[in-house]
């Protein structure tokens, strides 16, 4: 290849399987000839999640891929030029990779990791980007290089998905800078270096092929951005317009591979696919992703320089900023910004007058410092007691554990101690204070003692005082740091399996089983596998909303957010078993306002409180500019479903008046209050009907209309106003097919409200559905919690003391049209209800006018009857005959007969009413026993027979009597 010149990018496309030595002796080698030559090169895999992009850069223990051949090689290379005096080597290896957008040093220590967070990615005076603070370690030869390679595997970011069961959830650079020493006769040294990048891609997925939720699916997003920003660069670049803009900022990875796109890099990408034809879509999208990339020139240039020009070019450098910083700078720059430009030109100086030998003694020492460390820390757990961390990765469990040694230790995020001599434990991470609480040991015991208003959690229980821990106690510090307490010695008896028996399922589980409501979460067995995916959901949603109210906590929001089961069987007017349903209740400590999200919004929106808390990190007046429009804890107020109260409805069915205090209760079916109502039968102009309109047989209803009275007198010990007396109350109600619900007015400020709501429902005709509705279901009655600042069009009631009119209707059908309302100014309504009057009307008059002819013919026949008797009846005598008097005595005795027999069956009918009204309170109160169901049967019976029996009897007198006539 040229040494300088227009290089297009390499493209290979791979399909498993492949034997990796091919691989590395088409790409490879390549990438190393052009290093000796002292080209910047640049080796990336692209593809699909699955389709063997790890395993061509990495490989397994057989089949070693590109980055490990071409390391060897390169060491193989460096031993042979070994015998030239005149030429120096010096090789150094960092491994970073990109995780939601954050970089990483995977060969950081873990001091230096503990606070340090993320890497930031800076751009030199050159315009090209680096990374701040990132490790470059010197390799003296393949083994060094070999034991990085393996710590930077285990740090990586890994997960499971359906797909693929270590699939790469982040993207990672091995760089290796590789620097050839020229030492000439006279004494000057010339410099000619490379750098390697051998990038590693995350796979492009789809979250319905991946089966990705929750931390996966976030991973994913992130992955997805910065690959499509990554082809968006390309396609920039491959426009070939040279004025067109090329968004390199808008992703880390496009950042950091600016030089390999667009720059000063011979670059060879790999295109990884997959044959399988489910894959067809992703395979396609790959294949024009690279068709893409060939398009790119770079400009590829030797690294020639000599160490002494850039030595003396940074101490000028230097000259001129300190210069500037002791005048008036004209270039813009503040003083700060010139101090920190001076530091970064003195550390490259004093990085630069080390020698390559003195670079190799110090990473060796520190190396044998580390295995001294690791050594001694093996022994000293097996002489004190320790806790070990557990991780939702296995892989990640147990790999951090602190000694627990003679006296006392605080655990605390602050490092800067006012007594040296105190041992502490730092922890990083949500909810964790500063000195967060303390272990004492002390007598062969550990005791834990929480500070302040720390959280800690031990066994699942919060800790509010001192506690002996004992061998295996799981430990919760802060919103979700997990620990396990291995105990003394002599303590530790059948530790075999502990760490595969407590793992992080097991955290979960028995926090849930401590905090999650019981008697919302009781297993249904007609429901087990919607059960279980719900008590699932709630374990994976239990550490979310701890560290959601860590981090509001530590920003100083005061909003609180608790989980909580929603039982939607409790506003069933049926009464059935419904699904359960997971929400979160949201509370501002301020306000005392209260809002309920559901689990898809409190996802969204705990995404946008994640963002929010990094950026408060980098900057705490960030949270100054927040409107409504862009703040994650803020929402308009809302009314809040409180409870409800059945009232069932069979009385009705029989005419009777139902008088209840019903009890309102919530979906941990907890009372919240109370409710004076009642419930009567009336006629369609409002009068209420008397005992004397008992129905025995509901079925005597069918083809009537039905009228019934609701009045809502008041409730009582409402514990919503209870806890802020500014708050309000409102009910809500349906009956039958009724829509939209009806409402009371508001009431604010009360804790027994007056409320004197007056409702009538009348359906017209009664079918089978609304007897069946009476019968078997209730009138659920809803309580809403109403706050400052609600709507207030909202607080008006719907419909008031007016007369609600229901067409018939199934019962199980949904209604499909709205009830007629006397009290709506509706146009289409008022106009129906005119028909309606005028074909009534219209019915009523010609009514009349027959009646009015019969009568008129009544009276033509009467004439003719009297004209009859009295040419017959011409007898001079009017004395009643023996005959006559009997059928006058008959007749009297019929009628004394009539009177006695209603008067009785007035009284009985009166004795027998009290006796149904408890029989129908029982039913409603307690499910009955099988005899007392049997004896109100029976009763119900008795009544029924003997109506139609007296009945059958009055109505053979009758006939008797008007025969005897």
């Amino acid at each position: 290849m040229p040494s300088n010149g227009s290089d297009s990018i390499k493209v290979a496309v791979r399909v498993r399987p492949f034997n990796e030595d091919r691989v590395f002796e088409d790409l490879g080698q390549g990438v190393l000839n052009n290093a000796w030559d002292g080209y910047n090169a640049t080796l990336f895999a692209y593809g699909q999640t699955g389709s063997g992009k790890s395993y061509s850069m990495i490989g397994d223990k057989v089949n070693r891929g590109i980055v490990p051949q071409a390391c060897g090689e390169l060491f193989q290379a460096i031993e042979k030029q070994d015998s030239a005096k005149a030429k120096e080597l010096q090789v150094s290896f960092s491994i970073l990779e990109i995780y939601n957008e954050q970089i990483r040093d995977l060969l950081a220590n873990k001091k230096q990791n503990l606070g340090a967070g993320t890497l930031k990615v800076r751009e030199r005076g050159d315009k090209r980007f680096y990374v701040e603070g990132l490790s470059h370690h010197p390799c003296r030869d393949y083994a060094t290089i070999k034991r990085l390679m393996k710590v930077g595997a285990v740090n990586r970011s890994t997960a499971a998905t359906n797909m693929n069961a270590t699939s790469s959830r982040s993207h990672m650079v091995i760089t290796i800078k590789f620097s050839q020493i020229f030492n000439n006769e006279v004494g000057e040294s010339t410099t000619k270096t490379s750098e390697i990048n051998l990038v590693d891609l995350a796979g492009s997925e789809r979250a319905k092929s991946t089966g990705a939720t929750g931390d996966r699916l976030k991973e994913g997003s992130a992955i997805n951005k910065s690959l499509l920003n990554l082809g968006t660069v390309i396609e920039a670049l491959a426009s070939g317009k040279s004025q067109k803009f090329v968004p390199y900022r808008d992703s880390v990875l496009t950042q950091l591979l600016k030089s390999a796109l667009g720059g000063n890099s011979k670059t060879v990408m790999i295109a990884a696919i997959s044959p399988a034809d489910v894959n067809y879509e992703e395979t396609l999208s790959t294949l024009r992703y690279a068709d893409r990339a060939k398009k790119i020139k770079n400009q590829a240039v030797v690294n020639e320089s000599p160490t002494d020009k850039l030595i003396r070019e940074l101490k000028e450098e230097n000259a001129k900023l300190l210069k500037m910083l002791s005048g008036h700078s004209e270039n813009g720059f503040d003083n700060d910004k010139i101090k920190e430009l001076i530091s970064q030109n003195e550390l490259q100086l004093r990085d630069m007058s080390l020698s390559w030998e003195q670079k190799l003694e110090q990473a060796r020492k520190e190396w044998e410092a580390e295995q001294q460390r690791t050594e001694q820390s093996i022994n000293v757990h097996d002489t004190f007691p320790y806790m070990q961390n557990v991780n939702e990765d296995p892989q990640l469990s147990g790999v951090i554990k602190y000694v627990i040694r003679k006296g006392s230790t605080v655990i605390g995020r602050c490092q800067d101690l006012d007594n040296s001599r105190q041992k502490r434990i730092v922890l990083q991470g949500l909810g964790i204070q500063e000195e967060h609480c303390t272990l004492v040991s002390q007598d062969g015991k550990v005791t834990l003692k929480p500070l302040s208003r720390s959280q800690v959690t031990v066994n699942g229980d919060p800790l509010t005082r001192s506690q002996v821990l004992h061998n295996r106690d799981r430990l919760k510090i802060g919103s979700n740091a997990l620990f396990l307490y291995i105990g003394f010695p002599e303590e530790r008896t059948g530790d075999a399996n502990v760490k595969k028996r407590y793992d992080y399922q097991f955290f979960q589980k028995e926090l849930a089983s401590k905090l999650a409501p019981s008697n919302n979460l009781n297993n249904n067995k007609d429901n087990q596998a919607a059960f279980l995916q719900m008590y699932m959901e709630y374990i994976e949603l239990m550490p979310v909303v701890a560290g959601v109210n860590a981090m509001s906590e530590e920003m100083e929001r005061e909003v609180e957010f608790t989980l909580q089961v929603k039982n939607l069987a409790t506003r069933d007017e049926a009464g059935r078993d419904l699904p359960k349903d997971i929400i979160v209740r949201v509370k501002n400590k301020i306000t005392n306002q209260v809002w309920i999200w559901s689990k898809t919004k409190f996802n969204n929106r705990r995404y946008m409180i994640e963002e929010l808390y990094m950026n408060y990190q980098e900057d705490s007046t960030c949270l100054k500019g927040l409107t409504n429009d862009n703040d994650p804890f803020w929402d308009p107020v809302e009314d809040i479903y409180l409870g409800c109260a059945y009232v069932w409805l069979c009385g009705l069915a029989h005419y009777l008046h139902v008088e209840e205090q019903a009890a309102f209760y919530d979906y941990y079916g907890e009372e919240v209050g109370l409710v004076e109502l009642k419930m009567a039968p009336c006629l369609r102009n409002g009068q209420l009907l008397d005992d004397s309109a008992l129905v025995h047989d509901p079925s005597e209803l069918l083809g009537k209309p039905f009228s019934c009275k609701l009045e809502i007198d008041r409730c009582m010990g409402l514990r919503w106003i209870k806890e802020n007396n500014t708050r309000g109350v409102m009910l809500k109600y349906t009956f039958y097919n009724q829509h939209p619900s009806l409402q009371t007015q508001a009431l604010w400020c009360t804790f027994n409200p007056k409320l004197n709501h007056t409702q009538q429902l009348t359906v017209d005709l009664v079918d089978k559905g609304f007897l069946q509705y009476l019968e078997e279901c209730a009138l659920v009655i809803e309580l809403w919690g109403l706050q400052a600042g609600r709507n207030a069009d909202s607080a008006e009631p719907n419909r008031d003391s007016g007369l609600i009119m229901m067409a018939d209707s199934d019962f199980s059908s949904v209604p499909s049209s709205p009830m007629l309302d006397g009290q709506l100014n509706d146009f289409d309504t008022a106009e129906k209800e005119v028909a309606l009057l005028r074909k009534q009307l219209q019915t009523t008059l010609k009514a009349n006018e027959q009646l009015k002819t019969k009568c008129s013919a009544l009276k033509k026949e009467n004439k003719k009857i009297r004209k009859s008797l009295s040419c017959r009846d011409k007898l001079s005598d009017m004395r009643e005959t023996p005959d006559s008097a009997n059928r006058q005595r008959a007749v009297t005795s019929g009628t004394r007969v009539q009177a006695e027999l209603g008067r009785a069956l007035k009284e009985f009918f009166g004795d027998i009413r009290p006796v149904q009204h408890n029989l129908k309170i029982i039913h409603q109160r307690a499910p009955p026993n099988g005899d007392l169901k049997a004896l109100s049967r029976d009763l119900d019976e008795a009544l029924t027979n003997l109506r139609s029996a007296v009945a059958l009897a009055v109505q053979i007198h009758k006939e008797e009597r008007n025969t005897e006539t």
